[in-house]
């Protein structure tokens, strides 16, 4: 898994829109998850390869969940 902030995600703005959608899908199991969508799939392929690059630089700090969750009180 990879921990970032959603919040930094949902500040991803390309021209005045917004970039992407983030949903919670956490589950009991998984905790941690949540859903990230390309907000403007309309303007095809090549915008949305351009708003993946910003995107996949918050994805490389990968860790377990245990890790992600180290001390966080539940």
């Amino acid at each position: 898994m990879s921990k970032l902030q959603t919040l930094v995600v949902r500040q991803i703005f390309m021209g005045d829109e917004r970039a992407f959608v983030v949903i919670d899908t956490a589950t009991e199991d998984n905790p941690g998850h949540a859903s990230i969508y390309f907000a403007a799939p309309q303007k095809g392929k090549a915008y949305a390869r351009e708003a993946r690059g910003f995107l996949l630089p918050l994805l490389q700090n990968r860790m377990t969940l245990d890790e992600a969750y180290d001390g966080a009180s539940g």
